[in-house]
């Protein structure tokens, strides 16, 4: 078994009227060799472009996207059944896709000398797709779970989340 893995990196900074702006495209290519003797070889190639973005305002403002990518594990992409246990069986998906994923985060933080007061918020969006998950069928008959890893159609994920402190002037312990 084997796995080459190579990156290429490449960054752009600048700033404009007091804006930080920050680029990112990472290129890697990834080639794998996984071998069982129960079943043929698998070889898979990935080539991906994982690009982010930053952008810090001078009002507190901080926004950031990245594009992620995640290749399926190569334990995962056997096409053979794994019934070692009888009560809980494991099957490969040799049709796995790589999973994609879009972040995207907005933070604002901000200060008060004057009262002594400092907040900060911040939000998260992300979305999957063909994230990889495990889907579990029961067999009625025998009472066993068959697990098999799966990629899920679109999955969103929102959090949000604030603070306010004051401190100084007159605070008592």
């Amino acid at each position: 078994d084997h796995n080459n893995k190579h990156e290429v990196r490449s960054e752009w900074r600048t700033w404009i009227n007091k804006h930080a702006l920050m680029l990112r495209l990472p290129l890697s290519f990834e080639h794998a060799t996984a071998h069982d003797s129960r079943t043929p070889s698998v070889h898979p190639h990935y080539t991906f472009i994982q690009p982010s973005f930053t952008w810090l305002s001078p009002w507190g403002l901080h926004l950031y996207y990245r594009l992620s990518r995640k290749a399926p594990e190569l334990s995962q992409l056997f096409d053979l059944t794994d019934s070692y246990d009888t009560q809980m069986r494991y099957r490969g998906n040799p049709h796995l896709k790589s999973s994609l994923t879009h972040s995207v985060e907005l933070n604002y933080s901000g200060r008060s000398q004057r009262h002594a007061q400092s907040w900060h918020a911040n939000g998260r969006w992300s979305t999957d797709r063909n994230k990889i998950i495990w889907a579990s069928v029961l067999d009625l008959a025998t009472g066993s779970y068959t697990f098999t890893p799966e990629n899920g159609v679109l999955l969103r994920n929102i959090h949000k989340k604030s603070t306010h402190k004051k401190t100084g002037r007159g605070s008592h312990i």
